[in-house]
């Protein structure tokens, strides 16, 4: 399945062998918004500007650094309905950074 690139409000959708043809106007384009590459129809990548690559990876970090804080949280909650003595923020953390 062949064609040309598609453009809707939130992307751009442009077949691979178009894409390789076309790159640097590509990327130029990706810099107001996302472009997703397609192979036989379907999505295989997405090219994104750097700066909004950096804040989904930024974003990312800090979810996984909540998700660990919630299930220490979550953790020290069973603890004190269960009688057992609790374990300071501190060493949970240092705990963390230690596995990292």
């Amino acid at each position: 399945m062949g064609g040309t690139a598609v453009a809707s409000d939130d992307e751009i959708r442009v077949p691979l062998g178009e894409f390789a043809r076309r790159v640097s106007t590509f990327v130029s384009q990706a810099k107001q918004q996302p472009l997703t590459v397609t192979k036989n129809g379907r999505p295989v990548a997405v090219l994104v500007d750097f700066d909004v690559f950096r804040k989904l990876t930024e974003m990312e970090e800090k979810a996984e650094d909540l998700y660990w804080t919630v299930m220490a949280l979550r953790q020290e909650v069973e603890w004190v309905k269960a009688g057992r003595p609790t374990v300071p923020l501190e060493e949970v953390e240092a705990r963390r950074h230690v596995s990292d």
